[in-house]
């Protein structure tokens, strides 16, 4: 996880790569909700979500990951919305 969570602080820096920014965003908050770090992932994929708003593919995938994280609780869910 220590290697998702450089790549994901690298990626945030540069243009080029922003595919791995949004896949290493949405992985490390799947891993971090299963590790029951709910504080964690919803930081991470707040942060993928916002600045994936001028990529309408990345954009709608993360979207759609927030609304399948309601099963973590209305805690998780209610911090998007």
């Amino acid at each position: 996880m220590k290697y998702l969570f450089f790549q994901w602080y690298l990626s945030q820096d540069s243009p080029q790569l922003l595919d791995v920014l949004f896949e290493t965003g949405s992985i490390l908050s799947d891993i971090y909700c299963e590790q029951g770090q709910l504080t964690e992932a919803k930081q991470v994929l707040l942060k993928a979500f916002e600045l994936s708003a001028s990529h309408p593919y990345w954009h709608c995938r993360l979207a759609f990951q927030i609304s399948v994280s309601r099963n973590h609780g209305p805690d998780f869910i209610g911090f998007f919305f």
